[in-house]
Order: structure tokens, then C-alpha cells, then sequence
């Protein structure tokens, strides 16, 4: 996985109208193959390239992620350096007051590696307003907005199971799987005219360190303590692999 795929990847679901979709039958299935799935559940599927991207994730990881494991900030106007914890109504809103480089995510992941003073280590995130298709920030607002269209209180699993052709389950404990996540991954790379063969369990972390390393520029230990390698350093050489580009043994082969 790369920035040049995501971005195709973003444009085709932007691009995707946004319409009602009823039953469809074997025939109509096989007559509009790109129908699988429609503008929301693209765009639930690109939340989830990112944030497996982004953060250096596998995407069993990133399916396990719930609302209450991110929080939207606002930078402080009055100290310096504070961030005050705000809703996703006023990044999406007030455009007047605040622009969106006074905004970032947090994001706590009760599952990743505890650092070595022994608390869970966040991700911050801030807005990427060079490459829109990459801003993670931006993705959490946008899904938080339609995932909010279907549910009456957002808890629970933030990936929720496919509901026919364009929905989700309202069930908070209803997640995607891995196998259903997997089947809807190689639709979307068919819908861009990409095989979907090459791509393996690393693809997204690969991909990930490709991003960090080669478009910005990020150094290789930076790399390690952003993705929670650093405590130790363990298995430096697969890192090193990662940011090379070249293959890791035991994903698919993939270097994609």
C-alpha cells in the first residue's frame, strides 16, 4: 500500500454518488460489479487504510479501535502548547475561529504496547492539509459525521459490520471481521483497476513506514517510537525492511 493508491483510492470514493441502494439479486450483482459497496462504506473502508497506515497498524488492530479510543482536540488560545479536549461538531463548523491546523486526534489504543513508564503511549495526530487523501484527522470527522447519520449514540466498534449494498449495524458491539474487512479490501483495489493478489497482512504497516520515511521524511527511530518499537528496540531489521521496501517474510510476499 502506498500514498499514490490511496489517493486513487480516496478519488473513487468521492467520487462514489451518494444514493439509496435496495436488494440486489445475483444478475444485478454481476451486471454492476461496483455496486459491492457505496459512498459510506467507502468511506468507513478509508478511515480504516489510514489509520492502519498512519499508525503503523495491522488491520486486525486497527478493526479493534472504538469511539471511545480517540478524542478530538483544539489548541488552547490562551496557554501555549495545551490542547483542550473539544467535540467533532466544532472541527467540522466553526471555520471562522479556528483553521484546521488547531486540531488534532488522540488516539489511545488500550492494546498497544505500554511504554517503559508503564501507561498507554497515544497517537497524536494532526491534520495533513498537503495531501487530503492522507489526513487522518479530517477521515475521523468525516466518518464520525456519517456513522452519526445511522447511529443515535456513537460507542463501541468505530469499523461496524457491512449491512447490505451502503450500511452498518447499529449494534455497538457489531464489528467488522477480519474476513469481511479482507473480501471488502479487494473489491475496492478491483473497483481502481489493482490486483489485489500482492497484498498481504503487512501491507498496510509497510506501507505505513514507506510513508513516514521516504514522503515525510521521518527519521528511522522516530519511525520506531511513533509505532511503539522503541522501548527496547525489538526487531530493528524488520523496521529496516519496512522503511527499504523490501520484503517481509511470512506477509504474502508483499512489498505493497
Amino acid at each position: 500500500m502506498d500514498e499514490a493508491t490511496m489517493k486513487h483510492l480516496w478519488d473513487f470514493a468521492w467520487a462514489t454518488p451518494r444514493k439509496e441502494y435496495g436488494p440486489m439479486s445475483r444478475k444485478q450483482k454481476a451486471e454492476n460489479p461496483a455496486e459491492w459497496a457505496g459512498f459510506v462504506i467507502r468511506m468507513m473502508l478509508l478511515l480504516l487504510y489510514l489509520v492502519s497506515m498512519i499508525c503503523l497498524l495491522r488491520y486486525d488492530e486497527a478493526l479493534r479501535i472504538t469511539w471511545a479510543d480517540i478524542t478530538f482536540q483544539v489548541k488552547d488560545n490562551v496557554i501555549e502548547d495545551n490542547w483542550l479536549d473539544t467535540s467533532t461538531d466544532l472541527f467540522l463548523q466553526d471555520t471562522t475561529t479556528f483553521r484546521p491546523v488547531d486540531f488534532r486526534v488522540k488516539l489511545e489504543l488500550p492494546f498497544r504496547k505500554t511504554h517503559q513508564y508503564g501507561g498507554i503511549a497515544p497517537f497524536y495526530i494532526y491534520p495533513d492539509e498537503e495531501r487530503p487523501w492522507m489526513c487522518l484527522v479530517r477521515m475521523f470527522a468525516v466518518w464520525w459525521v456519517l456513522a452519526r447519520e445511522r447511529c443515535e449514540n456513537l460507542d463501541g466498534f468505530i469499523f461496524r459490520k457491512k449491512i447490505s449494498t451502503d450500511s452498518i449495524s447499529v449494534n455497538p458491539t457489531d464489528g467488522m471481521t477480519s474476513d469481511a474487512f479482507l473480501e471488502c479490501f479487494r473489491n475496492n483495489l478491483l473497483d481502481i483497476g489493482v490486483d489485489p493478489r500482492p497484498y498481504g497482512t503487512h501491507s498496510f504497516r509497510w506501507g505505513g513506514c514507506q510513508f513516514l520515511y521516504k514522503v515525510c521524511r521521518w527519521d528511522f527511530r522516530d519511525i520506531c517510537d511513533w509505532g511503539g518499537w522503541a522501548e527496547n528496540f525489538d526487531n530493528p531489521g524488520t523496521i529496516f525492511k519496512y522503511c527499504r521496501g523490501m520484503t517481509i517474510p511470512g506477509s504474502n510476499g508483499s512489498t505493497t
